[in-house]
């Protein structure tokens, strides 16, 4: 039997070498398969929980920044509330004094300037915030990132440095930009209010008008457009002002590791507040901020005999101008309301402020990462 299966095999040794090559190659080909699949499903495995746990992160982050934005609202109230004193005029005016015009004038222009900077303060807080803690945001995940994935000269900010550049956005409030602001938008309310009578009747058109006049005399430079996608230079000269401050020192000043951190993260931030979808987004929350503003002054302006379910178009009323400063005062407590804030949360939850949002996140927390390049 062994010889007939030697002849067997003598006869048909090409057909049976070729077989087992193939078979063999088939086996081997089947092994190396299924190796690279499971390479293939763990590297999507982990690719998958990677971008779980970035979306995780940067969700988180956007949480931060609604709650740390609408929780600035009631500082950013008291300051207006001081530096454009209503308040104390009304009191005044109770006494009927006998400069009771005087006084009506100034609580004239006071009303429109303290809303208006409210709007304007209260957008550009919203954006700058959402632009540093995202930059700071993208870096912080890069830190949680093994060092085995080749981070392993990241900058990552320590909590010192994370405070002091958090801590900018109070210039604001704090060293005097907000007062610059507010002085420049009572210039402009001067111009485009003085000429008008108290008892002038005003329809809801005339006031939406003054406020576009008003804004177009502070948004724009001598030598831009109002609908131009131009920096709104007048105003955004006040954001941040200690950018200009935190360049390198001359001469052979040694700096610390924080302190180059710092310049950094400044330097990164004024880049991006220096693009063209800064200003994009930051126009759209301006022009949805004074919408919901009008909105709300329309609700103001009913017919007096209004009957229940009746239709009616605010523009076909009017009333005077001393009417229309009260309204206008309090919208203060409107724009910068404690939470629940409508308009600011409507801010927040603006379709191009999140997408801008996502874009600087995903930028800066790249495993190579724009503050490791020179």
């Amino acid at each position: 039997m062994f010889s007939s299966v030697w002849n067997f095999v003598k006869r048909h040794k090409r057909k049976i070498i070729f077989t087992g090559v193939l078979v063999g190659g088939a086996l081997w080909l089947g092994k190396f398969a299924r190796e690279k699949l499971d390479d293939f499903q763990e590297d999507e495995s982990a690719e998958y929980l990677l971008q779980a746990r970035k979306q995780h992160h940067f969700d988180s982050n956007q949480r931060t920044c609604n709650t740390t934005a609408l929780s600035m609202l009631p500082s950013l109230r008291e300051v207006l509330m001081r530096h454009l004193d209503s308040e104390s005029l009304t009191e005044q005016l109770r006494a009927n004094p006998a400069n009771k015009l005087e006084l009506w004038e100034e609580l004239k222009v006071i009303g429109f300037s303290r809303t208006v900077t409210a709007v304007y303060i209260s957008c550009v807080v919203v954006v700058v915030l959402r632009v540093q803690l995202n930059i700071l945001g993208g870096y912080m995940y890069l830190d949680t990132l093994p060092k085995s994935d080749g981070i392993t000269d990241c900058t990552v900010a320590t909590s010192s440095v994370q405070q002091q550049y958090l801590g900018t956005i109070q210039c604001l409030l704090g060293k005097g930009e907000l007062l610059d602001i507010a002085d420049k938008t009572r210039s402009a309310v001067t111009v485009f209010n003085c000429s008008t009578s108290l008892k002038q009747q005003m329809s809801l058109s005339t006031i939406q008008t003054m406020i576009g006049d008003i804004r177009r005399q502070l948004e724009c430079s001598p030598q831009t457009h109002y609908h131009q996608e131009s920096p709104l230079s007048s105003l955004c000269q006040y954001v941040m002002s200690t950018i200009a401050e935190t360049g390198t020192p001359g001469g052979a000043v040694c700096l610390s590791h924080d302190e180059i951190i710092f310049q950094k993260l400044m330097k990164e931030t004024q880049d991006v507040l220096d693009s063209s979808d800064f200003h994009a987004v930051l126009r759209t929350c301006l022009d949805t901020a004074f919408s919901r503003i009008v909105d709300r002054i329309a609700e103001y302006f009913k017919p007096a005999s209004q009957q229940n379910g009746t239709i009616f178009n605010p523009n076909d009323v009017e009333m005077p101008l001393a009417k229309v400063i009260p309204i206008m005062n309090g919208l203060l407590y409107t724009v910068c309301g404690n939470t629940p804030n409508p308009i600011v949360q409507e801010l927040l939850l603006k379709e191009p402020l999140k997408k801008f949002a996502a874009n600087i996140y995903e930028a800066f927390s790249q495993t190579e990462p724009a503050m490791t390049r020179s």
